[in-house]
């Protein structure tokens, strides 16, 4: 049995330290944040935020414990709808804030697009779903018995 230690070896490029157990810590309380937060996607936080804008950041974090162990045909694929609907976010936000100017003052009034929101929301699901596949393929998740030594369950 080997023994497994912080020091680096001989030459002093590789250590026996392994950070998995706390990986699998940091993946699990995103996890648990992203569930919350999709509870009522449009809804504001406690920071006044929209959760959806939440759920974005989470699965975003989420991507970023695996992207290491991703291909890089994977990297491009998921980079590809990351970048797609921080831009949609943007340019088609799901809601705006209108100021109405009237007798008594100025109020703000928002504004929910139902059809930016289908977008987003589908563009999301999609995200997150590949996101959490290839964060399995890559031992990340619970093991599969067809993964147990490490191989993809993708055939």
């Amino acid at each position: 049995m080997k023994n497994y230690n912080t020091e680096p070896n001989v030459d002093g490029q590789v250590s026996d330290w392994n950070e998995a157990g706390l990986k699998m810590i940091r993946i699990h309380r995103i996890q648990t944040e992203l569930n919350v937060a999709m509870m009522n996607p449009l809804q504001r936080n406690e920071s006044g935020d929209y959760n959806y804008i939440v759920v974005f950041n989470l699965i975003s974090r989420l991507y970023h414990e695996g992207k290491p162990k991703y291909a890089t045909k994977e990297i491009l694929e998921v980079d590809g709808f990351k970048n797609v609907i921080d831009e949609l976010l943007i340019k088609f936000p799901v809601h705006a804030t209108k100021i109405n100017n009237g007798y008594n003052g100025s109020t703000k009034v928002d504004i929910f697009n139902s059809g930016n929101w289908k977008l987003i929301k589908t563009l999301l699901e999609i995200f997150e779903s590949k996101v959490k596949l290839y964060n399995d393929v890559h031992g990340l998740s619970t093991k599969n018995t067809e993964n147990m030594n490490g191989g993809s369950i993708i055939r």
